[in-house]
């Protein structure tokens, strides 16, 4: 990834070699890991945190600077990207978005007649009920 040069932080996630899950986010100067090109170089990126933080040297650092990522997300490799934690057991994961989503989609209020409404998930019934 290019970045521009008055760019100083880039922000990387720990994962977790076992799990796949962020366990941790830093921010490293970009001058510490630029290569002569002016890029991430991932391997100095890697190089660079498992010397600063020893006890991740079995996981890998990924650039999430431009990426949607927060603590306990899963890395999926085969995807090349992170997926949020399961909200609800029921919910299904779509390939296309990378997001939970549920068994039956959330009504649209009609807002002439019911503004003030919205709609929260009911995981016993697998339905959505109707809130204020």
């Amino acid at each position: 990834m290019l970045y521009k040069k008055n760019m100083e932080k880039i922000i990387f996630a720990r994962i977790d070699s076992e799990t796949k899950k962020v366990t941790f986010i830093t921010q490293v100067s970009f001058w510490r890991v630029k290569n002569e090109y002016g890029e991430v170089d991932s391997r100095l990126a890697n190089n660079h945190l498992k010397q600063t933080i020893p006890e991740s040297k079995n996981d890998l650092w990924l650039d999430i600077t431009e990426k949607k990522c927060g603590l306990g997300y899963t890395y999926d490799e085969n995807l090349n990207t992170f997926i949020p934690p399961k909200i609800y057991n029921s919910w299904i994961l779509n390939t296309q978005t990378c997001e939970w989503e549920p068994p039956t989609p959330k009504p649209e209020p009609n807002l002439s007649t019911e503004p003030f409404y919205d709609y929260t998930w009911n995981e016993e019934t697998f339905s959505w009920e109707q809130i204020f």
